[in-house]
């Protein structure tokens, strides 16, 4: 009778969500399953059910997330406390060249370098080439003598990775309960369905 009252619940849940209106012909109607449950006795691996609730629950999935994320926080964090060292490096390249005018009023002229007399192809060769430009190198180095931002920030990284690996284990903890819990309510469900056959 119990289970007939929670056939007959179900079919109500089901209807309230294909039913439009309560007038529907269809709430008279009994629901009939196209396949019926198999009342085998199966037993059940508790070993695979743990791995398998471990390996899927999205909770864990999250937690595991925000580990990685917290790694690589933590790692940034530390390198902050470091000293740095950036080297730069600035490449000038010119495009001149043109023809002499020479100037009425002088007396001597300098000659020029070959690599500026000529037309727009010389200028180009400028360009690509090696023989007009100016190349800079610098290094700036920087060394944190009391940072303690990046020292807080580390310190608060650290303790954030300890807080997520007790959650973690929390969790664990959690989802152990349920399928321990789960595969007993299984085990129970069966003897019970044995009884009711030998009954």
């Amino acid at each position: 009778l119990s289970a007939t009252q929670a056939v007959t619940t179900a079919e109500n849940v089901l209807k309230q969500l294909i039913l439009r209106n309560k007038s529907a012909a269809d709430w008279s109607t009994r629901v009939k399953p196209t396949d019926e449950p198999s009342l085998a006795a199966t037993p059940i691996n508790l070993k695979d059910a743990l791995a398998e609730a471990f390996a899927n629950r999205p909770e864990l999935n999250v937690l595991r997330v925000q580990q990685d994320i917290n790694k690589i926080d933590t790692q940034f964090f530390k390198n902050q406390t470091l000293p740095r060292v950036d080297l730069q490096t600035t490449v000038f390249k010119y495009g001149l060249a043109g023809s002499l005018v020479p100037l009425t009023n002088a007396t001597t002229t300098s000659p020029l370098p070959a690599d500026v007399v000529g037309g727009y192809g010389q200028a180009l060769r400028n360009i690509t080439g090696l023989n007009t430009g100016t190349i800079s190198v610098g290094a700036a180095i920087q060394i944190p003598l009391h940072n303690k931002t990046a020292k807080a920030n580390l310190a608060t990284a650290r303790s954030q990775g300890e807080q997520l690996i007790a959650t973690i284990q929390s969790q664990e903890q959690a989802v152990e309960v349920d399928v321990r819990n789960a595969v007993q309510g299984v085990d129970t469900s069966q003897r019970q369905l044995s009884t009711a056959r030998a009954a």
